[in-house]
């Protein structure tokens, strides 16, 4: 984007002008310079879609778009995950709305009014806040209503019903003898260095979640512990979408799993596409889906779960799970679309593993990273028991 750009906006005062920018931007100069020079112009509404990307409040991003926003007469923020994750996530979102809309000016004190603390201990015996759990919880709802309109799915007749199952997979022995070993190496390791809560525990449960997949990573590679076309896992996908007529969503949390699918479909005639973050044409790729080439869809959340059009898909399968709620909410939505029947989605668990305690945190709209904090790594290694 280049700030010449916005010499040549129209002023004409019978048309509305628009200025979009996407949130990435902020963090540069000219672009920053560029939105100054359009806010100058005229009375500016500004409106941060999708919100709770500005909900750390320390992040640069954030702080940019909060100050933009004072310039601004008239401010709105749209989003359907604003506190998905936490309620501490409403501070820096209402603070775009107006300063100290929730009755603080700084986040440590609205911590204070709203969040329980207490004592953690990382590497070394360094001591840490540990976040308990949340208080005033009602007082916070009551605060945030006057800036707040909510709309459910409920509400909209034209939005189509949403269908979620829950589908377990027996996995090979071979995968859940290399599970146990893991998940025994894991808890040795915290035990001998003394760690009752690691701050570094979602490398753990990724490589777990992966194991759960059929991969062991064995230095910088990937080693298949059964062959993909034998995975339990994999012939439970292969079951959903040769039953399902229509065109097929699959979430996966890892390249080498949708690389992998790919082969299998590939195999099998199944024409399939890819979307993650190293696929440079993603929009031909979408468009593509949407126009009916392909049936099969595999991809991952975070690269194509948010804000892209796949609503010619009718069926959701998430291979494997990620723990954010907001990723999860984003990426269901992906298949709705005004009008069209209902959206069926599909969740592949093995009951005790990660996937299905992924699953779970993001129902409880817990983070990780405080399920981490509150219990500990090692409770929450120690609650996980494979079937």
């Amino acid at each position: 984007m280049e700030f010449d750009l916005f010499n040549n906006i129209a002023m004409n005062e019978q048309h509305i002008k628009w200025l979009c920018v996407n949130m990435e931007s902020l963090i540069i100069e000219r672009v920053q310079q560029a939105i100054k020079r359009f806010i100058r112009k005229s009375d500016v509404m500004v409106v941060y879609d999708e919100s709770h990307h500005f909900a750390v409040p320390g992040a640069k991003r954030t702080s940019v778009a909060r100050g933009l926003a004072r310039l601004c007469k008239y401010r709105r923020n749209l989003t359907g995950t604003m506190v998905e994750n936490s309620p501490l996530q409403a501070f820096s979102q209402y603070e775009l709305l107006e300063k100290g809309a929730l009755g603080h000016d700084t986040y440590g004190s609205f911590k204070e009014d709203f969040a329980v603390y207490g004592q953690g201990y990382g590497p070394g015996g360094r001591r840490f806040p540990k976040l308990v759990g949340y208080k005033n919880v009602d007082e916070l709802k009551r605060r945030m209503a006057p800036y707040t309109s909510v709309v459910l799915r409920s509400d909209c007749e034209d939005l189509p019903p949403v269908q979620v199952d829950q589908v377990y997979v027996e996995l090979d022995d071979r995968i859940k003898a290399q599970w146990k070993l893991c998940k025994a190496n894991d808890l040795a390791f915290l035990e001998g260095m003394f760690l009752q809560a690691a701050l570094t525990g979602g490398a753990a449960l990724s490589k777990l979640q992966q194991i759960e997949g059929g991969y062991w990573k064995d230095g910088a590679s990937y080693r298949e512990l059964v062959p993909p076309d034998s995975n339990a896992k994999m012939l439970v996908l292969l079951e959903e979408i040769t039953l399902h007529n229509g065109q097929v969503i699959v979430w996966c949390q890892y390249l080498h799993e949708i690389d992998a699918i790919s082969k299998v479909l590939a195999n099998m005639h199944i024409k399939s596409g890819m979307v993650h973050g190293g696929v440079k044409d993603r929009p031909q790729v979408l468009e593509s889906f949407r126009a009916g080439q392909f049936k099969i869809l595999v991809a991952q959340p975070k690269a194509g779960g948010e804000g892209l059009d796949m609503s010619t898909a009718s069926k959701i399968i998430w291979y494997s799970q990620t723990p954010d709620s907001i990723v999860r909410a984003q990426a269901n939505e992906r298949a709705t679309a005004v009008g069209k029947e209902g959206v069926q989605i599909v969740d592949l668990v093995s009951p005790g593993g990660v996937d299905d305690y992924f699953l779970k945190l993001t129902i409880r709209k817990t983070t990780l990273a405080e399920d981490i904090s509150r219990k500990g790594m090692r409770e929450v290694l120690e609650s996980l028991n494979l079937v």
